[in-house]
């Protein structure tokens, strides 16, 4: 009470939500306070709820109205509480691939990627990904990515995806490196943080062929020193064969 303190006055007060949430976080309060003749100070009194949870700092908001007995209301007529959290930060947690190896089709259009966060998931978080050449070659094999991903409050999935080139040339299934780098919001790095796609073979193995002599009949002078007997590959060359070769008297 300020200003003066003649005769008996009174004032409501009463409680209202702020980041606090009655019932909750604390118990919702309405009621009047009477100040007697000469009295300058009373207070009232408001019940915190304690829990386990990580909230951060929370407020309510308080007010006064409804000054009586001649009495006006003052500055501040509004007031915030706020109830400091004792409770500690829990884990953001970890981002990690969700397996070390990945397999698409070499006509599987695009592959997708996950990306989970382990051991914590509090507050917004986020990692940069990004893909390399392993055996496959980017622009020719598969479309390179890089980018970042975000983690919202509670989330512990995102994934991205990369588009996969088909084309008719057998080669083999052939890989491409993933790498996750620079988490942020508290984030960590889990394992694994790099993983292996491999993008899987879906044109038939070609024909190695067969191996034959280049003619059924070959002529050298006697005194040619040597003959030059060619084999040839026929009806295809895929990898590397081989033949074993032998003379023997006529």
């Amino acid at each position: 009470r300020e200003g003066g303190s003649f005769g008996t006055v009174g004032v409501d007060y009463a409680s209202s939500d702020g980041t606090a949430s009655a019932g909750s976080d604390y118990t919702a309060v309405i009621g009047s306070l009477s100040f007697a003749d000469g009295v300058t100070s009373r207070t009232f009194t408001i019940g915190i709820i304690n829990d386990a949870d990580y909230e951060g700092d929370e407020t309510l908001n308080l007010a006064l109205s409804n000054p009586i007995g001649g009495a006006g209301l003052g500055s501040p007529a509004s007031a915030v509480l706020t109830i400091a959290e004792d409770d500690p930060i829990p884990p953001a947690g970890s981002l990690q691939f969700s397996a070390p190896t990945y397999t698409v089709a070499e006509n599987g259009v695009t592959a997708s990627i996950t990306v989970t966060r382990v051991d914590g998931s509090f507050g917004s978080v986020g990692v940069n990904y990004a893909s390399s050449d392993g055996t496959a070659s980017a622009g020719s094999d598969y479309a390179a990515v890089i980018g970042s991903l975000s983690f919202a409050d509670g989330v512990t999935n995102q994934s991205f995806s990369i588009d996969i080139l088909d084309d008719a040339d057998y080669e083999g299934d052939e890989t491409v490196t993933l790498s996750l780098s620079n988490p942020s919001g508290g984030a960590g790095l889990g394992s694994p943080a790099s993983a292996v796609l491999t993008i899987a073979e879906d044109d038939p193995i070609p024909p190695a062929g067969s191996l034959q002599f280049s003619t059924s009949t070959y002529t050298v002078a006697e005194n040619g020193v040597t003959a030059t007997i060619s084999v040839t590959r026929e009806g295809g060359s895929f990898g590397t064969v081989g033949v074993d070769y032998a003379s023997s008297d006529g």
